[in-house]
């Protein structure tokens, strides 16, 4: 196999790739910006998709055919699971959290089903082990 040079696709920085599922769009993230933006493949200008991604949090989303899922950290007093529909432009509450998620977010194939990180220990021990000689 045989393949040619990389070719840089986006103009203002970005991370964590998604192509859309017709092939039409590349959705990716930003450090410094934050939020989820989208370039036409064939080429031209990027545009912010959904505001309310932190930067950094490229793993806390999820492309659909219609919409993004993604984890909303500023929701008191938990963070939610929250829809954009593309349809509408309307973000939807999907559902409140109980416990401080972590990062990551991954949907089913099939659409029906959510993924993510709880964070159940988010400490660490200093630990003694005796008479190991």
């Amino acid at each position: 196999m045989q393949g040619g040079p990389p070719t840089k696709l986006t103009k203002n920085g970005g991370i964590s790739g998604v192509e859309s599922f017709d092939g039409r769009f590349l959705y990716y993230s930003k450090y410094e910006a934050g939020g989820v933006w989208r370039m036409p493949l064939a080429g031209g200008e990027e545009t912010q998709v959904l505001e309310e991604v932190r930067g950094g949090s490229w793993p806390n989303w999820a492309l659909t055919t219609n919409g993004i899922y993604f984890l909303r950290f500023d929701k008191s007093p938990h963070a939610t699971i929250q829809f954009l529909d593309f349809a509408t432009r309307k973000t939807i509450p999907i559902w409140t959290l109980e416990k401080e998620p972590g990062w990551g977010l991954a949907l089913s194939r099939d659409g029906k089903s959510i993924v993510y990180v709880q964070d159940e220990f988010a400490e660490s021990n200093i630990m003694l082990v005796e008479n190991f000689r």
